[in-house]
């Protein structure tokens, strides 16, 4: 999506989500975030999928190629709450390709990472799309303000930990990768730590959050499959740009350290 687009259809989003009291959500704001939702379902649908919105009446209209595509989307246009209750989904299927979900998930792989040293600011969450998205979104202007007032230049990755995973809760230690030559101390707003690091199992994580717990409970399941423990928390490094741009997280792989 060009940037403008994005800026448009991320203010739509957030004003569908916490709308002005006694005041319903527009049909272009319904349009737009639909299609937000549409994109973060999957980034490849979205020129073939579209909403339009009538009288706060959303319609679908395109085509996928699996059931469980037209079915994802219907639930992630439902899923923006306020006025998106009304949907008429005329999503056509024409294909027989696996969707993602339908795909076997690619073995988990091992390696061994290690260790850095990173700026990284706490935030606690919703596992819903929208509130991870902001904790992540407000973590990184954070970050970008004090690396600016440190004279650093930005990364080109954040690196994201999601630690104590509730069904509706998580914490995210998000932060920067720090150069060698930087001398800094935590203070009540940032600290200083490490990146994990040892044995880890990896497996890709496809766009939106959903997906990335999907993901996350998968690696921990193979985990005890193979005898190994688990930690309590699993992280990614994501590209910053995507990170920025996005109203879901974006693709990355996901980490779970094991022993």
């Amino acid at each position: 999506m060009p940037d403008e687009i994005v800026q448009v259809t991320e203010d739509a989003f957030h004003r569908l989500q916490e709308p002005l009291e006694d005041h319903a959500a527009s049909d272009e704001d319904l349009t737009n975030a639909a299609q937000v939702a549409i994109w973060n379902c999957d980034p490849d649908l979205h020129r073939r999928v579209r909403a339009s919105a009538n009288d706060g009446h959303l319609t679908l209209t395109g085509t996928v190629a699996t059931q469980r595509q037209r079915s994802s989307i219907e639930a992630a246009v439902l899923g923006l709450g306020n006025g998106a209750n009304r949907l008429t989904n005329m999503i056509e299927c024409i294909g027989t390709a696996q969707s993602e979900e339908e795909k076997p998930t690619p073995p988990a792989a091992h390696q061994k990472v290690a260790a850095e040293p990173m700026l990284y600011v706490r935030r606690y969450c919703g596992t819903e799309p929208y509130s991870l998205t902001a904790a992540l979104h407000e973590a990184l202007g954070v970050l970008d303000r004090r690396f600016l007032d440190l004279g650093l230049a930005v990364p080109g990755e954040a690196i994201v930990i999601y630690r104590n995973r509730l069904p509706e809760s998580v914490v995210l230690d998000v932060g920067y990768a720090l150069p060698s030559s930087a001398h800094m101390k935590s203070d009540d707003e940032l600290k200083v730590g490490m990146t994990p690091e040892g044995t880890m199992l990896s497996a890709p994580a496809a766009f939106g959050s959903r997906r990335l717990f999907q993901v996350h409970d998968q690696l921990i399941q193979r985990a005890r499959l193979g005898n190994l423990s688990p930690t309590n928390f699993a992280w990614q490094r994501l590209p910053l740009g995507a990170a920025r741009l996005r109203v879901e997280h974006p693709a990355a792989p996901l980490y779970l350290p094991v022993g």
